[in-house]
């Protein structure tokens, strides 16, 4: 809300407070009408727009420089040893960017969810064990 009420005010020029409580009658009506199902929604569109980025920007950043060969000959002429996956590699690495990738399973955006269920039987199709 913080971040909401900062940028009201630098952008359109409105009083800091003023777009605080802009920003928090927003958030409180969205959820009032729109509730976890808003929330859910809102969700997916976000994880949409991430996915679509995480798959255009590679592709327009390797189109930008002349395709996959042309990037992995800018990196040997560099440093040929960059190209090295398992270069200074081990275990506990591996495991150390496995964990990083995954997360972890106490994140508060996925324990809010299953918060969320009614009864302990929904857990199953909400992680998609169904």
């Amino acid at each position: 809300m913080v971040s909401g009420g900062v940028v009201f005010e630098s952008v359109l020029g409105i009083d800091y407070h003023t777009s605080l409580l802009i920003v928090a009658s927003v958030t409180i009506i969205y959820t009032l009408f729109g509730g976890f199902l808003a929330v859910s929604w809102t969700d997916v569109v976000q994880g949409s727009v991430m996915m679509l980025a995480l798959l255009l920007v590679p592709t327009f950043a390797l189109a930008e420089v002349g395709g996959l060969s042309a990037s992995f000959d800018e990196i040997r002429s560099i440093d040929p040893n960059l190209l090295d996956i398992f270069r200074g590699v081990s275990v506990i690495g591996i495991i150390g960017s496995l964990a990083w990738g995954l997360g972890y399973f106490g994140q508060p955006h996925i324990i809010v969810r299953f918060m969320a269920m009614r009864t302990a039987r929904d857990a199953k199709p909400a992680a998609g064990l169904v």
